[in-house]
């Protein structure tokens, strides 16, 4: 029954769609399936990110909101390692398949309720009433992925992004909030690079959310490596940039040797985005 279960899930990742490869699988599977996956390579930064936010923010027995779910890491770590009872949205129909899979594998069908839809403006009203919303890395795909009939200009997405987020504060006071810098994933820059920070802090401040604690990546980490993330004082009103500008030679030889082994690495403009705790205003 097992190698049934790992047949199925393996053919369900074997996807390769426009967010198909973003998440490791998560450890609450059983070790016997988590074994039979050895090339999935956490190139996310998943864990990384897990730890830092559970050491700022108390996630245990707390109620959570998870926006884009993908296959389920973050929503399964909350869920067993926190107790937490999870709310996880996955529009994608694959991925929520994937997700579907994981949760019940997983035993967590009693903490997590999943559901195959996208968050917007006209739902938001709708969600449930929670401790903590989960806002990583998908708000730059408004007007492309969802929301596409009323943004067609950077102009357009921030306006809406600041409407978006200040309407999910009615659903929690907390939400922990990452996001890309290229716009839709693909057509140019959101902001400089050495802006990262600054541009994130302004659109949470102008949508009523207050900005508690930041992490960051002081460095870029090689395939499968270990690095923590570090916080700095977001008190001020101008901060350094995340990354430097140029490129290090261990993150540019780790990359061609990704090439030539077909192993994932570190995304260095994913490694620049900075992670937010916040409290509603």
């Amino acid at each position: 029954m097992m190698h049934n279960e790992i047949d199925h899930l393996k053919e369900l990742l074997s996807y390769h769609g426009r967010h198909g490869l973003y998440q490791k699988l998560p450890p609450t599977l059983p070790k016997e399936i988590r074994d039979a996956f050895p090339e999935r390579w956490d190139t996310r930064l998943d864990e990384e990110r897990y730890d830092w936010i559970t050491s700022y923010l108390d996630c245990k027995n707390k109620s959570i909101l998870e926006i884009g779910a993908n296959i389920g890491y973050f929503c399964s770590r909350f869920a067993y390692g926190c107790n937490s009872s999870v709310f996880a949205y996955e529009p994608d129909p694959h991925l929520f398949d994937v997700l579907s899979t994981i949760i019940r594998l997983s035993n967590l069908e009693d903490r997590i309720s999943a559901h195959n839809t996208s968050i917007t403006l006209d739902t938001i009203d709708s969600l449930p009433q929670v401790d903590i919303i989960l806002n990583l890395n998908v708000i730059q795909h408004a007007g492309y992925d969802y929301e596409n009939a009323s943004i067609s200009s950077l102009r357009d997405w921030r306006d809406y992004s600041v409407h978006f987020l200040h309407k999910l504060r009615s659903r929690s006071d907390y939400m922990i909030f990452q996001m890309g810098y290229q716009l839709w994933g693909f057509d140019g820059d959101i902001c400089k690079e050495s802006d990262i920070i600054n541009y994130t802090v302004s659109l949470l401040r102008d949508s009523g959310w207050h900005p508690e604690f930041c992490g960051v990546l002081n460095d870029i980490p090689l395939r499968n490596e270990r690095i923590n993330y570090g916080t700095i004082n977001i008190t001020k009103n101008r901060f350094p940039p995340i990354m430097r500008n140029r490129l290090p030679l261990r993150y540019i030889f780790d990359v061609i040797l990704s090439k030539i082994t077909h192993k994932p690495y570190v995304s260095y403009t994913f490694a620049q985005r900075p992670i937010f705790i916040c409290k509603s205003e």
